[in-house]
């Protein structure tokens, strides 16, 4: 249950760091 949780953290995070890489590169 704990995994599952970090995995979902780690998921979240990987989307919005990916999301401002993009903001970035589309500036």
């Amino acid at each position: 249950m704990e995994l599952s949780c970090n995995v979902a953290r780690f998921q979240r995070f990987s989307i919005t760091a990916l999301v401002h890489i993009i903001n970035i590169l589309t500036r």
